[in-house]
């Protein structure tokens, strides 16, 4: 389920699928980092059936919990 390509052109996602993570955060975080994150609870998610939802601000809040990159010249 890819929402952000199934959803029509002016509606914002209500959720993502656990592949749209990575995508959005340009392989940064993979599909099995994102399956850890929800088993220990770091990243919300609901279930539809077999499915898996992660609601829209809780893909935002998950991605800017991330660390700030640091400058390599920040002494």
């Amino acid at each position: 389920m890819n929402t952000a390509e199934n959803s029509k052109p002016g509606l914002a996602p209500l959720g993502y699928s656990p592949n749209d993570i990575p995508r959005m955060t340009g392989g940064a975080i993979s599909r099995t980092r994102v399956f850890s994150d929800i088993k220990t609870g770091k990243l919300k998610a609901k279930k539809a059936g077999q499915r898996t939802i992660i609601p829209a601000e809780e893909a935002k809040r998950y991605i800017d919990a991330l660390p700030d990159r640091v400058p390599d010249n920040a002494a």
